[in-house]
C-alpha cells in the first residue's frame, strides 16, 4: 500500500512545495518502509536547537520551521532520520539486533552525528546514543551517505532478509 505523505499536511499548516517533495522522496527511498503508516507530520514553530522530532506517543513528526530553510538533502536526511526513530517502535527486533551487535556506541553516533548532534554532546553528552545511532543510520544507509562499514553491513543485511 502507498501513503501519500502529502496528505499528512493539516490544512492549516504552510509548507513549501520543497517540503513537499522532501516527504515524497524520504517515502521512495525508506528502505524499510518505516514512513508507510505513520499518523502524520506536522510543521511546528521553532522551540530549541532541533529540526524535527518523531513524538512517539502521536506517531508524529514534527518539523520546526526552520526545517523550510534546510537544503533539499538535508530535509530528506531529517525526515529519514525520524523515521528511523519510528522504526525504533515500529521494528524493534532491528533495533534490538542494533544494540546487540554493538552498533550504537559512542563513536559510532559521534562517526555519523551532524553539527548539532556533536555540538550537543560537547555541551552535555547524549543520553541516547542507541536511538540517535539507529536513526541516523538509518537515513545515511537510505541516501547512500558515509557511515562505519558495520554499520552499512547491518543494513544491507536488514534490507535482504
Amino acid at each position: 500500500m502507498r501513503v501519500v505523505i502529502h496528505n499528512y499536511f493539516p490544512a492549516r499548516d504552510t509548507v513549501s512545495s520543497t517540503t513537499k517533495e522532501a516527504l515524497a522522496k524520504a517515502q521512495q527511498i525508506d528502505p524499510l518502509k518505516y514512513l508507510v503508516g505513520i499518523k502524520g507530520v506536522k510543521l511546528v514553530p521553532d522551540t530549541d536547537q532541533w529540526n524535527a522530532a518523531y513524538v512517539f506517543d502521536k506517531d508524529l513528526i514534527e518539523l520546526q520551521q526552520k526545517f523550510e530553510k534546510k537544503t533539499f538533502l538535508d530535509r530528506v536526511q531529517t525526515i529519514l532520520h525520524e523515521s528511523g526513530h519510528r522504526g525504533q517502535v515500529k521494528d524493534p527486533e532491528t533495533f534490538k539486533a542494533f544494540k546487540a551487535q554493538g552498533l550504537d556506541s559512542n563513536k559510532n553516533f559521534l562517526a555519523m552525528a551532524n553539527k548539532v548532534h556533536r555540538d550537543d554532546y560537547a555541551k552535555s553528552g547524549i543520553d541516547n546514543p542507541d536511538e540517535e545511532a539507529f536513526a541516523e543510520s538509518y537515513a545515511r544507509f537510505a541516501l547512500g551517505l558515509p557511515m562505519p562499514a558495520e554499520i552499512k553491513a547491518f543494513w544491507q543485511a536488514r534490507v535482504r532478509s
